[in-house]
């Protein structure tokens, strides 16, 4: 989304830059998740901007954390 690559989640309190991917908003922490490939259940917290967000959550069987 930017050239930036991934940030550090922060307090949110400092403006940020106009070219900042998703306007500098934090990602989520997935805390846990549980099930089958079919039907599961995940939790975790999300410390951005007030508003309504849609996280995408997606399996495979190879991790990449810089992604």
């Amino acid at each position: 989304l930017a050239g930036g690559g991934v940030t550090g989640n922060d307090s949110d309190s400092a403006a940020q830059p106009a070219d900042y991917a998703n306007r500098g908003q934090n990602f989520p922490i997935l805390r846990s998740a549980a099930g089958s490939a079919h039907d599961g259940a995940v939790s975790g917290t999300s410390g951005t901007m007030t508003g309504d967000y849609a996280v995408d959550l997606n399996s495979s069987a190879n991790c990449d954390e810089s992604e």
